[in-house]
């Protein structure tokens, strides 16, 4: 934790690397665990801490998160979180000065390298537990990922925290779509009884959501359609007890086509895969693989 000089005290806190670490685990996790390759990598699971002396730091403001082998922190100083990741040095640095920001990285990486290559370590081990203890989904999304297919690669802009985004319009997007498709098909159970619950549920929703009816086209790609319906505010029309009942049955009708098509979800039908993967690995999703 150096002082710069322009007199700031600034620290860095390995606080989030180590509570992602922990929940390697969860399948909402295994795409960032795995992705730490490099040290840089590990920036964005560094918090900026500011110190400053304490008279100046209100009770809410102080952090007692230094962890134990942290480096000794100036007497008189406390901790107090920026809100930014190493990562956003471009935002929370903009008004430094070239001499600050020099000293910041100077300490970042000579200071901190021996942090930095323990952590990265800790990464590497908890990535090989992944690969040889993992189960059920975890497995899977750690084999999509050694595969270069897990959807966090497929391109979207991904955010600190969650997966690329998408709601009930993109799920009912990729569903009604599925259900076009599956009307065409000969099938047999379980996937004549996945159809049967889509169509029970366009059933309902169409009675009060009349533009169901018609849509989504195959002519467009389910984003595509999902945004037509998001931008006329469809599902406006139902209350929020329904709309949260819409949202778990969409989520379990996905996560039954995932799992009853198997391969042939992203063979076969690409566009709606795309989504339908996103629901699976969402913690949304728990809830359905827990029963």
């Amino acid at each position: 934790m150096p002082m710069l000089p322009s007199g700031r005290h600034v620290a860095i806190l390995f606080q989030p690397l180590h509570d992602l670490l922990s929940d390697a685990a969860n399948v909402i996790n295994v795409h960032k665990v795995l992705g730490i390759q490099h040290k840089k990598d590990l920036h964005r699971f560094a918090e900026v801490l500011w110190l400053v002396p304490e008279e100046q730091a209100s009770e809410e403001q102080v952090s007692n998160a230094f962890l134990d082998g942290s480096l000794p922190r100036p007497p008189g100083l406390v901790p107090v979180r920026s809100g930014f990741r190493l990562n956003q040095f471009e935002d929370f640095a903009a008004q430094w000065s070239l001499e600050d920001k020099k000293s910041l990285w100077d300490f970042i990486l000579v200071r901190s390298d021996p942090l930095l290559s323990e952590a990265l370590q800790s990464a590497v081990s908890t990535q090989k537990l992944l690969r040889e203890k993992a189960t059920g989904t975890t497995k899977l999304m750690v084999l999509w990922w050694d595969a270069g297919v897990h959807p966090a690669q497929e391109g979207y802009a991904v955010e600190e925290g969650e997966l690329p985004i998408w709601d009930t319009y993109d799920m009912l997007a990729a569903l009604g779509q599925m259900l076009t498709f599956l009307n065409l098909m000969d099938l047999e159970s379980p996937l004549l009884n996945d159809r049967m619950r889509l169509r029970a549920i366009w059933a309902v929703y169409r009675d009060e959501i009349p533009p169901l009816g018609e849509w989504p086209s195959l002519d467009q790609t389910p984003r595509g359609s999902a945004q037509i319906a998001r931008a006329a505010q469809w599902l406006n029309a139902l209350d929020e007890s329904h709309l949260i009942t819409l949202h778990r049955q969409c989520v379990h009708e996905c996560v039954a086509l995932w799992d009853h098509l198997g391969e042939r979800l992203q063979a076969v039908f690409p566009d709606c895969a795309k989504i339908i993967d996103l629901v699976v690995v969402s913690p949304d999703a728990n809830e359905v693989f827990e029963k």
